[in-house]
């Protein structure tokens, strides 16, 4: 980080920005002729991008604006520069980008419309029932590599206590069910009797409830979980989309970029206070029409 920071060396001739774009390789995000090469030259990457579909284009273009950003807070907060966290970082802005546009970007592309009927949806973090706290929860995969976070919530949107886990090689599924079981538990150790806990985990939360059977990989956790509720006085369980909680979300994929578990009692990174923020506040979320 000694080096004069030029645009050139920045996106092309950084030590560490060059990690960034081989990890984008190695997840399979971009492929091995996306990478910009070194000494970067403007011109002839964006001759090059002419050749991409506009899927890559999105995806160049958010990973740029993470690298910027991160070397930025580098620079100017004295964080330390995590090529991990940069990645994640683009791809989590990719996928809320192609949330809130619903993708109408595609069929622009692909010669279509550019102005789709749209529905929009006003979604909200819903509270529980006063003196009952929340547990929103989530998994994540990526290149057979499994992660988890939950956030657990009073029922005034106060945030109670926030973790991450990598769980290495492993399914979706374990994912789901491990990051179930992770929620639970330090909601009962400090001692709240009625649990009220939402995932975009369809499987696991089928399979608590008996309504399907349980997949092999989950018995073990399910049967964890399953006693777990004789601890308390009551809990209530329910599959939502991941769009109303999007911290659950950004933990899980947190999750990858550290090894073990971390548990904390406040959101301790700036991104992560903002997207709690919006979850209490609400966002807009924009369905095209038929």
């Amino acid at each position: 980080m000694d080096e004069i920071e030029t645009i050139e060396h920045l996106f092309g001739g950084c030590p560490a920005t060059n990690i960034v774009w081989d990890l984008a390789i190695h997840h399979n995000w971009l492929p091995p002729w996306g990478r910009v090469t070194h000494p970067f030259n403007w011109s002839l990457f964006l001759n090059t991008m002419k050749q991409w579909d506009y899927r890559r284009i999105q995806r160049i273009s958010f990973l740029l604006w993470s690298i910027w950003k991160t070397k930025n807070e580098v620079i100017f907060l004295n964080e330390i520069f995590k090529p991990m966290q940069c990645i994640i970082k683009a791809k989590r802005l990719s996928a809320k980008w192609r949330i809130r546009s619903c993708l109408s970007v595609d069929d622009y592309f692909k010669g279509l419309s550019p102005t789709p009927s749209k529905t929009r949806h006003f979604i909200q973090w819903q509270s529980p029932n006063p003196n009952w706290i929340k547990i929103n929860l989530d998994g994540s995969f990526q290149n057979t590599l499994a992660a988890g976070g939950f956030i657990i919530w009073d029922w005034r949107g106060k945030v109670l206590r926030i973790g991450a886990s990598n769980y290495g090689n492993t399914s979706i599924l374990v994912a789901e069910g491990r990051a179930l079981r992770d929620g639970v538990q330090p909601a009962i150790a400090v001692g709240h009797g009625r649990l009220h806990i939402e995932g975009d985990i369809l499987v696991v939360i089928e399979a608590l409830k008996g309504t399907s059977a349980t997949p092999w990989q989950l018995k073990h956790i399910i049967q964890d979980v399953q006693e777990m509720p004789n601890q308390v006085e009551m809990a209530t369980i329910n599959h939502i989309f991941r769009e109303p909680s999007m911290a659950d979300d950004w933990l899980s994929k947190y999750g990858h970029s550290i090894s073990g578990s971390i548990l904390a009692t406040d959101c301790w990174d700036p991104e992560l206070r903002i997207i709690v923020r919006d979850d209490l506040l609400g966002r807009t979320l924009v369905r095209r029409g038929a």
